[in-house]
């Protein structure tokens, strides 16, 4: 199954991180959000000095420290991928030579009850190789899963946020998602066109953003 035939089953997926090779054997990132409420939808995305950022457009309210962070990150031999300044906790952590899950061992899933909101994230190697996982909440604790995937040509893993739509919002469960590339524009056409916000994809130097308030 290709990326935008799964998303078009799943009603809200919230964020989501994809990492792998295209049908061209060029690594491939996707970041996408979709989101509900005002404040969550009043942003963009915005490349500066070569790092992905979630930017304010017109924000109303909501919790700045959990809709404003790096989402993208280059690190030594990959990229940083997360749906919040977890991202800056990886990037400093692999910086010093640390491992992802003792990174990850530092973070909990986010304070937005009663939907307490997944980490998500991905360390990607140029070669395709990913490392990708979630922080949970499990019973009133945090679960923390990363998985380790090898490159494989036109193949991605993808995580996201949110398993569906409800109230609350029910957290992804099982493990990352094994599909096909797909482009960028069939990506973002498989996600609501109430709830999309912003995409960007890179394939090998190739990079695209889309915003759904400067569409």
């Amino acid at each position: 199954m290709r990326i935008d035939s799964y998303l078009k089953g799943i009603d809200y997926p919230g964020r989501i991180i994809a990492s792998g090779l295209d049908g061209e054997g060029r690594l491939l990132l996707l970041y996408a959000i979709t989101a509900r409420s005002a404040s969550s939808r009043s942003r963009v995305l915005r490349m500066r000095d070569g790092r992905l950022f979630t930017e304010p457009s017109g924000m109303e309210g909501g919790d700045r420290s959990l809709l404003i962070y790096s989402a993208m990150e280059r690190v030594d031999g990959g990229f940083v991928i997360a749906n919040g300044d977890h991202s800056e906790t990886i990037s400093r952590f692999v910086g010093e030579g640390r491992s992802l899950e003792e990174a990850i061992a530092s973070r909990t899933f986010e304070h937005d009850a009663p939907s307490y909101t997944p980490r998500i994230f991905a360390l990607a190697g140029d070669d395709g190789s990913c490392r990708m996982g979630i922080i949970r909440r499990a019973e009133g604790e945090a679960e923390r899963i990363i998985c380790s995937y090898p490159p494989e040509r036109g193949i991605v893993h993808l995580v996201h946020t949110y398993a569906s739509n409800g109230d609350p919002l029910p957290s992804f469960c099982g493990y990352p998602v094994r599909l096909e590339a797909a482009e960028a524009d069939a990506v973002w056409e498989s996600l609501a066109s109430d709830l999309r916000v912003a995409l960007y994809m890179k394939c090998g130097d190739d990079e695209r953003i889309i915003n759904a308030r400067e569409e």
